[in-house]
C-alpha cells in the first residue's frame, strides 16, 4: 500500500507506473488497476533469485524506467547489486533490516531512525530517513482529520495483514468487552471462526480505511504501516508488535509521544486490552496530545517529497557573459533586492564588471538552472572561502511558486561537493525577515547555525557538510 501510495504520486507529477509482483491479494491488484497501474505478476518460486533479479532489471530497462522501487526484506544485496547494476533503485527499508544497500537512495520513513545503521551503502546514495517522507496516501489528512476533543464513543481495531487466529480470538473477546460498556467497536479483520453474539462490526478495509478512521475516537492497532497512517489522520492509537519487525516501529511512535505502546500481542490479554482502550477513551488530554504530535510528524505529504528526490532534476549549465542580461534582470527583481543585504539597484555597467570578474575566478561557481523544457528558472552561485563555499540564489519571477528552490539549491550544493573535493560545508546566509528562502533552505536539508547582523540585517547562517548533504530528514 506504500509502493501505491508513491505510485500516485509519480502519476500527479506526470510519469507512468508498473507493478511487477510476486502475488497481491486481489483486492490490492485491483486498486493498482484502477488506477492505471499495470501489474505483473512474476513465476512461482523465483521471486528474490538473481535470475528474477536480472528480469526484473532488463525489464526496467526496456521500458525505459527512470527508477526500479523495492520494498520486500527477503531482497537482499545481492539482488539489490544485480539491479543497481543495470538501473537506479530506490530501496524502501525499515529499521536496517538489510544491514547493507546497494542503491541509489534507500527510503526509512520510521520516527526516530539513527541514519547510523545504514552506514553501509554506496558513498554517493541518497539516505530518506523519517516520517517526513512517510508514503501515506493524502486522504488519511484530506478525509479521516477531525476534532477529537470531547467524549470518546467509538473505538477502532486494525489487526493488519494475516493476523493468526489466536489474535483475532482474542481481539473479539476484548471487543465484546468495549460493547458491554457502551462503545461502538469496529474491527478491521475478518471475524473469528466462531463469533458469538456482540454489537462488534466486523468490516473490509478495502478503500474505506480513512473512513473507518474519521469515525473513530481511539484506536487499537498492528503496529506496521498504519502508524503512520493513524498519526496523519490524528487518529489517538495504542500499537502493539503483531510481528517482530513492528516492535521498534511501536517503541518508535510513542517515543516520540503520538501513540502508546502495549508490547508484543502475546503478552495482552482481552482483560488488559479493554483497560488499556477505556483509559485512553477517558483521557481527553492525553488523547489531544497524542493527535497533534501524531499530525506533526506525519502530514500526509511525505509520497510528494519522495517524488521530489526521485523525479528528473533541474539541470544546471555554467553561466556565461551571454547570461549577463538575464541575471541583471532577475538581481534586480523587486522582490531580489528586498530579499538581499544591499536592497539598492544594481547598475548594468557595474553588474557587467562583477560577472566578468566572478566568471573568471576559480573560487567561483555560477549556474542557470533550466527545467526540461530549457525554459531558465534560477540560478545560483557559490564562492569558495576558508574550505566552505557560500551559495546565493534565486528564482526567475516567472517560476515562483512551482516549488523549483529546494531542488535548485540542492542542486548547487551537490556541483560544489562534486567539483571541489576540499569543501566540506556549504553555507547559506538568510535574512531573518525572508520566509521563502528559509523554508528553501530549509527543505533543501541545510541546519540553522549562529544568528548574525549584515549592514543592519538579521540573519541566520544555515549550513551544510558534505555527509549530511546524502541524507534528508
Amino acid at each position: 500500500m506504500r509502493c501505491l501510495t508513491l505510485a500516485r504520486a509519480w502519476q500527479d507529477r506526470g510519469g507512468a507506473v508498473a507493478a511487477l509482483t510476486a502475488g497481491l491479494p486481489d483486492d490490492v491488484a485491483s486498486r493498482y488497476r484502477r488506477h492505471g497501474i499495470e501489474v505483473q505478476v512474476t513465476k512461482e518460486g523465483t521471486s528474490g533469485s538473481h535470475g528474477d533479479a536480472v528480469h526484473l532489471a532488463e525489464h526496467a530497462v526496456a521500458r525505459g524506467a527512470a527508477w526500479l522501487v523495492i520494498d520486500d526484506y527477503g531482497l537482499g544485496t545481492a539482488f539489490q547489486e544485480t539491479l543497481h547494476q543495470r538501473t537506479r533503485l530506490l530501496v524502501i527499508d525499515d529499521h536496517g533490516r538489510q544491514g547493507r544497500y546497494a542503491a541509489s537512495v534507500v527510503l526509512d520513513q520510521n520516527v526516530g531512525v539513527d541514519c547510523t545503521i545504514y552506514a553501509s551503502r554506496p558513498s554517493t546514495s541518497t539516505l530518506l530517513l523519517g516520517p517526513r517522507f512517510a508514503l501515506v496516501s493524502p486522504a488519511f489528512r484530506d478525509v479521516a482529520r477531525r476534532p477529537r476533543g470531547g467524549q470518546a464513543e467509538s473505538i477502532l481495531i486494525i489487526l493488519g495483514g494475516g493476523p493468526p487466529p489466536e489474535l483475532v480470538d482474542l481481539v473479539a473477546e476484548a471487543a465484546a468487552l468495549l460493547t458491554a460498556a457502551d462503545l461502538e467497536v469496529v474491527v478491521v479483520s475478518p471475524p473469528p471462526a466462531l463469533r458469538g453474539p456482540s454489537r462488534v462490526r466486523w468490516v473490509d478495509s478495502t478503500g474505506e480505511m480513512p473512513e473507518w478512521m474519521r469515525a473513530a475516537d481511539v484506536c487499537l492497532a498492528a503496529a506496521g504501516t498504519t502508524s503512520s497512517e493513524l498519526c496523519c489522520a490524528g487518529l489517538p492509537a495504542l500499537l502493539f508488535a503483531a510481528a517482530d519487525n513492528q516492535v521498534a516501529v511501536a517503541r518508535g511512535w510513542a517515543s516520540a509521544g503520538a501513540a502508546v505502546d502495549l508490547g508484543g500481542w502475546e503478552l495482552l490479554t482481552p482483560t488488559s486490552v479493554c483497560d488499556a482502550i477505556r483509559s485512553l477513551a477517558a483521557d481527553e488530554s492525553k488523547r489531544l496530545a497524542l493527535a497533534a504530535v501524531g499530525m506533526r510528524l506525519v502530514d500526509g505529504r511525505g509520497a510528494q517529497r519522495v517524488v521530489d528526490e526521485l523525479w528528473p532534476r533541474l539541470r544546471l549549465r555554467p553561466a556565461t557573459e551571454g547570461d549577463g542580461r538575464l541575471l541583471w534582470e532577475w538581481a534586480n527583481d523587486p522582490r531580489v533586492r528586498a530579499a538581499s543585504f544591499s536592497s539598492a539597484p544594481i547598475p548594468w555597467a557595474g553588474h557587467l564588471s562583477w560577472l566578468q570578474t566572478r566568471l573568471a575566478s576559480r573560487e567561483t561557481l555560477i549556474f542557470i538552472a533550466v527545467d526540461e523544457t530549457q525554459r531558465p528558472v534560477g540560478q545560483i552561485r557559490v564562492e569558495r572561502r576558508d574550505g566552505a563555499a557560500e551559495v546565493a540564489f534565486s528564482v526567475a519571477p516567472q517560476a515562483r511558486g512551482e516549488g523549483h528552490g529546494p531542488m535548485l539549491v540542492r542542486s548547487g550544493v551537490a556541483h560544489v561537493f562534486a567539483q571541489w573535493p576540499d569543501v566540506e560545508r556549504v553555507v547559506a546566509v538568510v535574512k531573518t525577515d525572508n520566509p521563502a528562502s528559509v523554508a528553501t533552505v530549509q527543505q533543501a536539508g541545510f541546519q540553522p547555525g549562529a544568528h548574525v547582523v549584515i549592514d543592519g540585517n538579521a540573519a541566520v547562517r544555515w549550513s551544510q557538510s558534505r555527509a549530511e548533504f546524502h541524507v534528508r530528514r
